[in-house]
């Protein structure tokens, strides 16, 4: 009797161990497969915040650029690499004006808005947020060919405020354009 009942222990604790790794496996299939879809939802949702970046790039920028481009006709055409630029004079002026020149006043916060929304671009960029490649295709060109033309601009600004005020967006500039000049720092008496 000893015999048969040492038989069913050893018949149940099989089944038992059975049963716990039958419901592991399928617990951890469960799992595999929740991450997945979650990971195809955050995918998914990274495209879709990169596509509403795009979107939203006309409805931010079209004033600030159009401001821009009537201060400065052809400040981003280029042939065979040759960019029109702000000079540093044009670009301390522009930094320096006060509401008296409504113009260079204005025209200076235009140009900060702009950079705003590149540094928008490059934060959801560097923070995996939405979907880089798609920023890259969509942004990388105009982000480059603005860091060029505003180049004095942005040296000014760094040297008057005395930090990047657009880091984030000058860090990935010069990451995807290595070649691109550094910021260099303007005149001296530059800064009110």
């Amino acid at each position: 009797m000893a015999e048969v009942l040492q038989q069913v222990s050893w018949v149940a604790s099989s089944i038992g161990i059975l049963a716990t790794g039958c419901s592991a496996y399928l617990a951890y299939r469960s799992l595999n497969r929740q991450q997945k879809i979650v990971k195809a939802d955050h995918d998914r949702s990274k495209r879709a915040f990169a596509v509403k970046l795009l979107l939203k790039w006309n409805n931010n920028t079209l004033v600030h650029r159009r401001a821009i481009e009537k201060a400065f006709p052809g400040l981003l055409d280029h042939k065979h690499g040759d960019y029109t630029q702000l000079t540093k004079k044009h670009a301390t002026e522009i930094y320096n004006a006060t509401n008296n020149e409504s113009e260079l006043f204005e025209l200076r916060f235009h140009i900060i808005e702009l950079l705003n929304f590149f540094e928008a671009v490059a934060m959801a960029y560097e923070n995996s947020v939405a979907d880089q490649e798609i920023l890259e295709t969509s942004f990388k060109g105009t982000l480059n060919n603005y860091y060029i033309a505003l180049h004095d601009f942005l040296a000014i600004v760094e040297d008057c405020r005395q930090y990047q005020p657009w880091k984030p967006y000058i860090t990935l500039v010069r990451r995807w354009n290595p070649n691109l000049p550094p910021l260099r720092p303007p005149p001296d008496d530059v800064c009110r």
